[in-house]
C-alpha cells in the first residue's frame, strides 16, 4: 500500500490517488452502523499501529481508533466490574475472613495491652532502680564516712596500745619496786623481831631467875 504506514485516510482529500476502494471514500463512511463512530475528525491521524499488532483490523484500511476505542470500552467495563466485586466482597467479607479479623483485632489488642504493661513495667523498674541508685549513693557515702572512722579508730587503737605498753612497763617498774620495798621491810621486820624476842627472854629471866627458859 502506498499510504503511509497505518494512518487513517482521514488525512487525505477524497480525490487523492491513494485513497482506498474505488469510490475514494474513507473507510469510516462505509462502516456499519452498528460500530460506533471513529472519535477522529477530518485531518487528524489515528493511533498509528504496527502492521502485525494484534488490535489492528483485518481489513487494511480499516480505521483502528474505532476498534481501540470499543476494545479499551470493554476492558474497562470487564475491569471495573471486577472491581466491584472485589470491593462489594471487601465490603461484605465472609465467615472465614470475619473469623480471621476478629482473631488478628483480637491479637493486636493483646499485644498493645501486652506492650502497655511492658512500658509501666519498664517505668516501674526505671523508677526502683533509680531509688535504689540513691540508696546505694547513700550506703557509699556512708561507708566510705565508716571507712574515716575506722582509720581513725585504727589511729586511736594503735595511740591505746602504746599507752598500754607504756603503763605495762610503769606497772613492772613499780612492782619490782614494791618487791624490793616489801624484800627490805620483811627483813627489817625480821631483824627487828629477832632483836626484840632476845630482849624479852632476858628481861623473863631477870623477873624469873627460876624460870627454864630453854
Amino acid at each position: 500500500m502506498s499510504l503511509a504506514p497505518w494512518r487513517c485516510p482521514h488525512a487525505l482529500r477524497p480525490d487523492d490517488a491513494r485513497m482506498p476502494l474505488a469510490s475514494r471514500r474513507c473507510p469510516h463512511a462505509s462502516r456499519a452502523p452498528a460500530m460506533p463512530a471513529c472519535l477522529s475528525r477530518p485531518g487528524d491521524a489515528c493511533m498509528p499501529l504496527a502492521p502485525g499488532d494484534a488490535r489492528m483490523p483485518l481489513a487494511p484500511w480499516r480505521c483502528p481508533t474505532t476498534h481501540r476505542h470499543a476494545f479499551l470500552k470493554v476492558l474497562t467495563e470487564r475491569r471495573l466490574t471486577g472491581l466491584t466485586l472485589e470491593v462489594a466482597k471487601l465490603r461484605k467479607p465472609d465467615k472465614e475472613t470475619k473469623d480471621l479479623l476478629f482473631a488478628k483485632s483480637q491479637e493486636a489488642l493483646r499485644l498493645y495491652a501486652r506492650n502497655n504493661d511492658l512500658r509501666l513495667s519498664v517505668k516501674d523498674l526505671k523508677k526502683e532502680l533509680g531509688g535504689k541508685d540513691k540508696a546505694m549513693a547513700q550506703v557509699a557515702e556512708e561507708l566510705g564516712q565508716r571507712n574515716e572512722d575506722l582509720a581513725q579508730w585504727d589511729v586511736e587503737l594503735t595511740k591505746l596500745r602504746e599507752e598500754m605498753g607504756q603503763l605495762k612497763e610503769e606497772m613492772a617498774r613499780k612492782e619490782e619496786l614494791y618487791q624490793k620495798s616489801n624484800d627490805d621491810l620483811t627483813n627489817e621486820a625480821t631483824e627487828a623481831y629477832g632483836a626484840g624476842f632476845g630482849d624479852g627472854i632476858a628481861q623473863v629471866a631477870c623477873v624469873h631467875p627460876g624460870v627454864d627458859l630453854s
